[in-house]
């Protein structure tokens, strides 16, 4: 799997989510109506990850704890450092911190993944802010504001275009005396 995509367990179903496709800006209006629903999912997506680091921090430290009391059950007295070795020695101590690690690295994607989402949004909202800038200073109307003002939208008639058609001859007339 590439490492944009990020695939992981929530609430025993499987996801899988494409970091730069939801991170990259493609179409200013449809990413301005997406980046907070997307940002909202992956706050979700995070938080889910962290209960997940959490659950496998917690059976470690239960499995260790209960392999501590079994190698003191013989000798109450062994130094520390007897027990901590036998227990870092065990398959099971490498198989919980790879997937304490593994926990830990999905969070870690998704943080940077929020950070990115937030960068995004502050991208399009100055995006926004210039488009809006540009059209303001060229008197231009998007689409939208064309739907919502009928009465602003040229006439096209053939009536109306040869009426505009002779002002400007006669404009071009005056100048030419």
């Amino acid at each position: 799997m590439p490492d944009n995509m990020i695939t992981l367990e929530v609430d025993g179903s499987s996801i899988t989510v494409d970091i730069e496709g939801d991170t990259s800006i493609t179409d200013i209006s449809e990413d301005m109506t997406n980046v907070a629903s997307t940002l909202a999912w992956y706050g979700s997506l995070w938080a889910a990850a962290r209960e997940a680091l959490a659950e496998v921090e917690d059976e470690y430290r239960a499995w260790r704890a209960e392999e501590t009391e079994k190698l003191l059950e013989d000798d109450l007295k062994q130094a520390e450092w007897k027990v901590k070795n036998a227990i870092d020695s065990m398959k099971e101590f490498a198989d919980y911190k790879a997937s304490i690690r593994k926990a830990q690295r999905l969070v870690d994607r998704l943080t940077v993944a929020l950070e990115a989402l937030r960068t995004k949004a502050d991208m399009l909202r100055s995006k926004g802010a210039n488009a809006r800038a540009e059209l303001d200073s060229t008197s231009m109307k998007t689409k939208e504001e064309l739907e919502e003002d009928d009465s602003e939208r040229p006439d096209v008639s053939p009536a109306s275009r040869q009426a505009r058609e002779e002002e400007v001859r006669q404009v071009f007339r005056k100048h030419k005396r």
